[in-house]
């Protein structure tokens, strides 16, 4: 008998979700089947990585 394979894929959060017990905080990947995903998609989950923000610049006349 052969084992059946489950496919997954990696999600990232968009914002905390609750799955499998935890919360899942945003940016955080998990993975899960694509028919789970899909109504996540768009609300919660993304599928590509979420770009790294830089650090944001002071605009006060004291730090320049």
């Amino acid at each position: 008998m052969m084992a059946q394979t489950q496919t997954t894929q990696t999600y990232y959060a968009l914002r905390p979700f609750a799955h499998g017990g935890c919360v899942i905080p945003a940016g955080q990947p998990v993975r899960l089947h694509p028919k789970q995903a899909k109504y996540l998609l768009g609300s919660h989950l993304s599928a590509e990585k979420p770009p790294n923000k830089a650090a944001a610049k002071s605009t006060t006349k004291g730090d320049q």
